[in-house]
């Protein structure tokens, strides 16, 4: 049995009344056809391509045709290397954010190369390039080369998603719990939608707790979490307080396999170090500095904004996560709380302090709560452990719960409808004035941005 089959093996819940054999490809399959379809509504949506991920598929473009992270050879970065999405060092340009989401991008940057005309006729986004006589370049169409890759990575943490739902629930709850994470969140307007660090962090930090998950039945999976823990830390900084988490964790629960767990991940640590002193000449990119944890200076206000301020609050774009903080705490008072939900509960306020703390705590010229889009998984895992407690009470004690939970839920997909559909709502950053410039309108309830038209 390969490994893949034996983690679906051990992610499927020993109650099923089917054989593993015959339970195992009845769960990938509704996996696949959860992918399928999310893939589609997301690679439909009408926004797309953000500033911060511009330069993504130009380092893909460099890595592949100059074996290098350098954007020297693009005039345009050139004319606009003073701007805040590049940086220089000695006479090398570079894109200021990190490498991951290149490297998450670079399989569908080489596929295009090699076959346009899939692109071209067969993925929305593509079709205004129909009838050109010359096949657009990489650079061309970067903008919907970059959405089609964070769809495919955010349709595949929603399939994972569906898995650990099916682990704990009855398939219609699964499913519920799937759809509202997949259209009621930021996977669906921010992750989906361009090649921010968001899609590739959330799937890595999915995956890397699907091993965790699997150790349940067999202690062995831990040790590969840290492949994933790895490389979620080329994608983005912040990463670091999980993989800190962690390994903490995986010592405690997992000590026999601890040294094993240190080494899958000692290629991708020197991996790292390696391009960054080669690029930058020190063992950290800028972007990676400390110093810019806690340079914020209005520490309180952004803990408070982050949570429910109408235009970045997580409470006010998502609602029906106060499910999982009430899974949280009915399962610490009742001394169910397991050692890995107790640590995902600590990723996720360490989290929440570290990015309020940031100088731009509000996340510039964004939507909704989209510095918390990281902790997604771990969020969607603990609302998975709310409808666990649920799922055997009567009908009396759950009807209420689940309707007040659908409303929220209703509501959730109407405002992320919003910000993957309309522009008008992105524009609310700019319109009247730059909210970098003036950050009241963060606690404008008067204007939140998912009421624009």
């Amino acid at each position: 049995m390969d490994l893949t089959q034996s983690l679906t093996t051990d992610l499927v819940p020993s109650a099923c009344p089917e054989s593993a054999q015959t339970s195992i490809p009845r769960v990938l399959l509704s996996a696949l056809l959860v992918f399928l379809i999310t893939f589609i509504v997301y690679v439909n949506s009408r926004v797309n391509a953000n500033p911060d991920s511009e330069w993504t598929v130009f380092t893909a473009h460099s890595l592949l045709h100059e074996g290098n992270f350098s954007l020297n050879e693009f005039e345009q970065s050139k004319k606009r290397v003073s701007e805040y999405s590049l940086t220089l060092h000695g006479d090398r340009i570079y894109n200021y954010f990190p490498i991951g989401s290149t490297l998450f991008a670079l399989p569908v940057v080489a596929l295009y190369e090699q076959v346009p005309s899939f692109f071209i006729s067969m993925v929305p986004g593509f079709e205004r390039f129909q009838k050109r006589a010359k096949t657009p370049s990489v650079l061309q169409v970067r903008k919907q080369l970059e959405h089609f890759t964070a769809s495919v990575i955010s349709a595949l943490f929603v399939a994972i998603l569906f898995v650990w739902a099916k682990m704990q629930l009855p398939l219609s709850f699964a499913l519920m719990v799937t759809a509202v994470v997949a259209f009621g969140t930021s996977t669906w307007s921010v992750a989906s939608q361009s090649m921010w660090q968001h899609a590739p962090s959330m799937l890595c930090l999915s995956l890397s707790l699907s091993f965790f998950l699997a150790a349940k039945r067999n202690a062995s999976y831990a040790a590969y979490a840290s492949v994933p823990l790895a490389l979620s830390f080329f994608v983005r900084p912040t990463n670091a307080i999980t993989i800190l988490c962690f390994t903490v964790y995986m010592f405690y629960a997992y000590r026999a396999f601890f040294v094993r767990y240190l080494l899958f991940a000692l290629p991708f640590v020197v991996a790292f170090f390696w391009h960054s002193y080669g690029v930058y000449e020190a063992f950290l990119p800028p972007y990676y500095a400390p110093s810019r944890v806690g340079e914020g200076s209005s520490f309180l206000e952004a803990f408070a904004a982050n949570i429910m301020s109408p235009a970045r609050g997580l409470l006010v774009y998502s609602p029906f996560f106060i499910f999982s903080f009430l899974a949280f705490l009915n399962l610490a008072k009742s001394k169910l709380l397991s050692p890995i939900t107790l640590t995902l509960g600590m990723i996720i306020l360490l989290h929440l302090l570290c990015v309020s703390s940031f100088p731009r705590w509000w996340a510039g010229h964004s939507f909704g709560p989209r510095l918390m889009t990281d902790m997604l998984p771990y969020l969607s895992f603990m609302l998975i452990d709310y409808f666990s407690l649920l799922k055997d009470k009567p009908l009396r004690f759950l009807a209420p719960r689940l309707g007040f939970f659908i409303l929220l839920a209703v509501f959730s997909i109407g405002v992320h409808y919003q910000g993957a559909q309309n522009w008008e709502v992105h524009l609310w950053n700019s319109k009247p004035v730059d909210v970098d410039q003036h950050i009241h309108r963060i606690w404008d309830w008067h204007d939140p941005p998912f009421l624009r038209r």
